[in-house]
This record gives structure tokens, sequence and C-alpha cells, in this order.
């Protein structure tokens, strides 16, 4: 292996264009083990040029995990209203005789698709398995679409989870992962059936927790008319609903508009968002503190912790067996009622 002495202790981007050259090519010689994945490449004079890439194969598996997602409503969920559920009666259809639901209506054969692709950048079409991510996810987006802001209440990792092919007791068999929905969100975006509903002032990084919030869209009036909705009956609906006082987003009398209205519900989110990470967070150093102790020394450290976080009336009127039966419970939630031992829970 050939060595290279450093000749100058300044960078390379700040050499000239030759030295840069000799840099690199000199840095790919020193680079060049018989360990190292290579080919080589034949020039035109007949000279061999040694062309050595880090690049490494990997044993694992190229082969999507989840090549057929599929979601339908499930028939314990009550009924769609208005222009949403006739949206979903539009996608879907349910056989009266043998009780089989099934796609009525492939929207990834829409023509929209073949007019834009230019426009946005693409040379071809869709390969066959993200058609089929596209025809199911949007019975999905249709399904969880809240009627007065139109906003999709499900985020990027819960649209993954519903699209995963499950088994008859509801665990997942191939799972669709979050970055293939989130390629086929912004895909979805750039053809305009799909809209970003965040402004510029809405705060989108979690600086506790340091990550990301949760990431919302919406279908846009492109994308209900390409199912076959009456986009103007749809926004009367939505109006409707806001004026109905839904939900705690509009006070009784307030007059507020869809734009304001899906800011407030984001806020909403945002802030449900950081409970649960900050409830998640104390769960996770109670079970790495309580782990490695014995089940006595748990349920101690638990009834510590409850009787410091409690009302100081509630504990003191609560009878001992409730309390005990409290603290098992709060184990059971940590998973770490049954962790090693065989204790059974107070009767």
């Amino acid at each position: 292996m050939i060595k290279n002495k450093p000749t100058s202790k300044l960078h390379w981007s700040q050499l000239s264009l030759e030295e840069q050259i000799t840099f690199h090519e000199e840095r790919s010689l020193n680079a060049l083990d018989v360990s190292e994945p290579h080919f080589h490449v034949q020039d035109t004079d007949g000279t061999q040029e040694i062309i050595v890439s880090r690049r490494r194969r990997g044993e694992h598996s190229t082969k999507c995990l989840c090549p057929e997602p599929v979601y339908f409503r499930p028939e314990s969920f009550k009924k769609l209203p208005g222009e949403i559920g006739h949206a979903y009666s539009r996608l879907v259809v349910t056989d009266r005789k043998t009780g089989r639901t099934e796609l009525r209506i492939r929207l990834a054969n829409h023509p929209v698709f073949r007019q834009l692709r230019e426009a946005v950048g693409r040379k071809r079409g869709f390969y066959a398995i993200r058609r089929q991510l596209i025809n199911h996810i949007f019975p999905l987006l249709v399904s969880s679409t809240d009627l007065a802001t139109c906003l999709i209440t499900l985020n990027i990792s819960q649209l993954a989870t519903q699209l995963s092919t499950k088994d008859e007791d509801g665990n997942i068999v191939e799972r669709v992962t979050q970055y293939r929905v989130c390629r086929l969100i912004k895909e979805l975006l750039k053809f305009g059936v799909l809209e970003a509903v965040e402004d510029g002032d809405v705060i989108k990084w979690d600086s506790f927790n340091r990550k990301r919030f949760p990431t919302h869209v919406a279908i846009s009036d492109l994308g209900w008319r390409i199912i076959g909705i009456d986009v103007e009956k749809l926004r009367r609906q939505r109006q409707e609903r806001l004026d109905a006082e839904y939900e705690g987003l509009v006070a009784p009398g307030e007059q507020i508009t869809v734009r304001a209205a899906r800011k407030r519900w984001l806020e909403q989110m945002r802030h449900k968002t950081l409970i649960s990470r900050r409830e998640a967070a104390v769960k996770n150093k109670l079970q790495r503190k309580l782990r490695p102790q014995p089940f006595d020394e748990r349920m101690a450290a638990i009834a510590d912790h409850l009787a410091r976080s409690m009302p100081y009336s509630e504990r003191y009127s609560m009878p001992p067996d409730e309390f005990e039966k409290l603290c098992y419970n709060r184990l059971r939630q940590l998973d770490l009622a049954l962790h090693q031992e065989s204790h059974s829970p107070p009767h």
C-alpha cells in the first residue's frame, strides 16, 4: 500500500484544482486494498484505471416489507357523515351477498397522475407497489378526515400502522414503514391531491424532547374532485360543523374561519403530544430504575411514588387493599409486575 505524506496543512478544498486532483488520486491509491471492493474501467487508449468503491451490498433484503397494503373501515365504526361518507362509499364497496369488501375506484389509475407527471419532475409512472399503496391510502385518508377542519387526524406513523396487514388477532404481519408513507405523501403533495396545512409560524420542532411534532395534511380540492365529491357542498357542511361549536374549537357564538380552526386543532394536538411524550419519558425512567430490583422493592418504590403524587386526603381515605391494587396496576402498566418473578396480583 502506498502511503502519502502530507505536504500541506491546508484543507483540500483550499488547494488549487490540480492539487485537489492529485490529492484525491493519492487518497484513492492509499485506500486500495484487496479487502476493499473495486472494479476496473477500460480507457480508450487501452490503459486500465482502478476505481475504488467503499460501498458494500450488505446481507439484508431489499424486497418491500408489505407489497400489498390494505385498509378498509371496520364494521364496528359508525358511518361517516355527509360528503365524507359519500367519498368513502365511492372508494369502497361491500358485496351484500358475500360480505366481502373491495375497492370500487383505484385512484392510482386516474388521468391526473399522467397529466401532471412531467410537471412534478417524473419521467415514468408509479410502480405497481406504489399504485397499490395509493389505492388503499385514500380510503384511510377519507376515513380519518375531520369534517369541521378537513384535516387528516392521523399522523404518518399512525397511517403506516393502519395500512399494515394484520392477522385475526390484530397483530401486524407485514408492516408498512413510516418512510414509505412519508415519501408517498411528499409525492401526492407535488401532484396537488394533498395539501400542507402548517403555516410558517406553526411550531414544528419539539425542543424539550428534541424531535419533530407529528405532521398532518389534508385532502385538497383536487383530491376531492378526483374522488367525485362536490367541493362546494363539502365546504357548506364544513362551515355548518364549525358554526355548531365543534369540540371546543369554537366558543359559543364565535365566528371562525377554517384556517383558524385548523391552527387551533394543531395547537391542541401538539399540547397532547407534549403530555404523552413526557408521560412516556417518566415511564421509561421508572422502568430503567425498577427493572433490576426485586418485586417487593418495586412495590415499595411505586408506593412511594404514588404517595408523593396523590393528594393527601385521597391517599388517607383510601383503604389499604385498594392502594395495594393501585400499586400493582401501576407496575403492570410499566410491564414490571411479573418480570422474572411469579407473583400473583393482590385479590
